[in-house]
């Protein structure tokens, strides 16, 4: 039996040098975030894992050759911004594709590395100098039980299921890993293993900060970390400290005035639904609400995008100024009581410091929870510790050291399940959605996002109530995502409601507000196109071209402009030099199959078309028009073969019921499906089949 008398001995040989202890950690956690992570793995693409992954072509490579890698370093605009992260998107691109089964994997196997240094890192530090008469003897128990009970937090679910977030939990690798190193090195009495261990030290703390920005504050961790427990607090430790505490401030402060665009940032408030002012008074009582799901996470309130009131005051709402001065109570009592409760100090410290990149003045969003991925790290310490204590002082009262464990248990059982069922809502975005639409009602944000979740599953009547729900709530975060759900709206009368006066208007509308999205620009040239105005799409098309030469929506359009007011040899010339010049030519494969379908070239329409099948071989316009083609070129087979194939795809509807659905497009596809033709084509091949 496993017991903390025969100290967690596992009856099994082991090969390494390990000590059984750490092999039963490494087991028993890995065992249990399999259990409650393991419906994780099912997870689809949510919400930001569309531009940063889904749509990056960047980290879409097929190979490894020096440029891809290198490629794979940027994001969806082509930036370093947390390099590592986008690179670890890349090589799981390489491998599996754009299989969600590999990346929670990663995630997963982020998350128990990060749990077993964390219980490293724990398990060491309470063997240091200054704290190993208070806890050296339960060490591995509180080691243990920090790790678990930081390991299997609700609060880390976006962290490790929601797939783009592994830029956090990868920081937060790193980071512990750095904390680790460090601490190998301040305890190693050799001078040539201590220069390699503060050699990785460095490495991984350039690993942390390359995967996400709020690693900047490791250097301030760590220097706290050695003040507090390594050296220990006395009378001089102001005095003799002074310098050496004030070095990382220091650095820090020059690293962000020499990265940071202070007017920019201020800039960036604009298009917020918040000051920075109320965002500096509305983060304390975010702090608090990260502390009370961290010590009571309720599943009723853990949501990726949190609806929270924005304090416009000190005393507006009353928790601001409580929440202002719980804090500053709490850094005060650290400072005060370092000396005595040194690592408590230190739990303390380092939650607040943890939270001061993503807390402060820049002009993040509010509030997620998986912010609390490294400042959570040694949360759970001074409770394990807590437990331990309760459990010896009742050492003789065996009934209630039983209770105590049967309520860990309760507890642990409880957690596990809320992580397993909040993993669960990740496996479809309609799902997900409708459980933050629950959770937050009153946000406009959830509700575009469901209106987009019901658009993909073919309710579109429901995505345009939600859409309108968003814009009558009015409570955006921001000017991009009103602009978005205008766009939505917009999109929904051009193609839904076949009304693309009433979408041009919501288009000009949402370019009002946010000039920059060029989706509805996009959507604005369509809706002129379809409402006959094609003179004017083509000029605005242009423009929009020019502004943003690496856009083949906007090449697209142009060459769709010119297609539909007969110019053909420009509509020719711009599809071949963009074919040249993108990953994806399909779309400019359906320009050219149409261009020379009514140039009578139909051999090479063929070609075309059939190209663009192999991307979208459902596509019911172009089949159609091969049927078409098939016909005139008296191919009998193939034509056949297309009708055959069209034949299983319109399932239960009716000839004239699908030619015409295809037909309603007609305005903004290339080919017009023309149906006084098409049926009679199709009658002729369903009688050549039935003979």
């Amino acid at each position: 039996m496993l017991t903390k008398e025969n100290g967690f001995e596992l009856n099994i040989h082991w090969p390494f040098r390990v000590n059984r202890q750490y092999v039963f950690v490494f087991i028993a956690l890995f065992a249990l975030l399999l259990v409650i992570y393991a419906n994780s793995f099912q997870g689809v693409w949510i919400f930001d894992d569309k531009p940063n992954i889904l749509e990056n072509e960047n980290i879409q490579i097929n190979s490894l050759d020096f440029k891809s890698l290198k490629q794979a370093l940027h994001d969806e605009n082509g930036n370093l911004n947390r390099p590592l992260a986008y690179f670890s998107f890349g090589i799981n691109h390489y491998f599996g594709g754009l299989d969600v089964f590999g990346f929670h994997l990663v995630n997963f196997i982020i998350h128990y590395l990060t749990a077993i240094f964390l219980f490293l890192f724990i398990f060491k530090t309470l063997h240091l100098p200054n704290l190993k008469d208070n806890h050296a003897t339960n060490a591995y128990n509180i080691a243990l039980l920090s790790a678990v009970f930081w390991a299997i937090s609700p609060m880390h679910v976006t962290a490790v299921t929601y797939i783009v977030q592994r830029m956090a939990s990868m920081a937060g690798l790193f980071y512990i890993m750095s904390m680790y190193f460090y601490l190998l090195g301040r305890t190693e009495p050799m001078r040539g293993r201590q220069i390699w261990f503060f050699a990785v030290t460095l490495f991984c703390a350039v690993l942390s900060f390359a995967s996400k920005q709020n690693a900047i504050m490791l250097p301030v961790s760590i220097v706290l970390y050695d003040l507090l427990l390594i050296q220990g607090v006395n009378k001089s430790f102001t005095k003799r400290n002074l310098v050496i505490a004030g070095l990382p401030l220091i650095f820090l402060a020059l690293l962000l005035f020499w990265r940071l665009d202070f007017s920019a940032i201020l800039g960036s408030y604009e298009g917020r639904s918040f000051t920075l002012t109320e965002r500096l008074l509305t983060q304390p009582r975010i702090i608090f609400f990260y502390i009370s799901q961290l010590l009571y996470p309720l599943e009723s309130q853990l949501t990726l995008l949190h609806d929270i009131s924005v304090s416009k005051g000190l005393f507006s709402p009353i928790t601001t100024i409580l929440s202002i001065l719980g804090i500053a109570g709490a850094i005060a009592f650290a400072f005060t009581r370092s000396a005595k409760y040194p690592l408590l100090a230190f739990a303390i410290l380092f939650f607040f410091i943890n939270h001061a990149i993503e807390g402060s003045f820049i002009p993040l969003e509010l509030i997620y929870d998986h912010r609390n991925y490294i400042p959570s790290f040694f949360f759970f310490v001074p409770i394990a510790i807590f437990i331990i204590h309760v459990l010896s002082y009742f050492s003789s009262r065996k009934i209630i050291q039983i209770a105590i464990v049967i309520l860990l248990a309760v507890v642990w059982i409880g957690q596990g399940h809320t992580v397993f069922k909040r993993n669960g809502i990740f496996a479809d975005p309609l799902t997900f959605w409708i459980d933050n639409a629950l959770k937050a009602p009153g946000l406009s944000r959830v509700h575009t996002n469901l209106g987009t979740a019901y658009k993909q599953h073919g309710s579109y009547e429901k995505a345009y109530g939600h859409y309108l729900i968003a814009e009558k709530l009015g409570t955006y975060n921001n000017i991009h995502n009103q602009a978005m759900n205008l766009y939505n709206l917009g999109g929904y009368y051009l193609y839904v409601g076949a009304r693309p006066e009433i979408a041009h208007t919501y288009f000009e509308k949402s370019l009002r507000i946010f000039p920059d999205y060029w989706q509805s620009w996009h959507y604005l040239i369509l809706s002129k196109i379809i409402m006959g105005r094609v003179g004017e799409a083509e000029a605005l098309a242009l423009k929009m071209k020019n502004k943003f030469p690496q856009n083949d929506y906007f090449k697209y359009v142009l060459g769709l402009c010119y297609l539909k007011q007969n110019k053909l040899e420009e509509c020719k010339e711009l599809s071949h030099l963009s074919i040249k010049q993108t990953s994806q030519p399909q779309v400019f494969f359906n320009l050219l199959g149409a261009v020379y379908f009514y140039e009578h070239d139909y051999t090479k329409a063929l070609k075309y078309w059939n190209m663009f099948l192999l991307n979208e071989p459902k596509n019911r316009e172009i089949l159609l028009g091969l049927t078409e083609i098939y016909h005139r070129m008296g191919m009998k087979d193939q034509r056949n073969r297309t009708v055959e194939t069209m034949l299983c795809l319109k399932e239960n509807k009716t000839w004239n019921e699908y030619i015409a659905e295809a037909a309603k497009n007609n305005a903004s596809n290339p080919y017009i499906v023309n149906m006084s033709k098409l049926l009679p084509t199709i009658s002729d091949s369903i009688r050549d089949m039935a003979h």
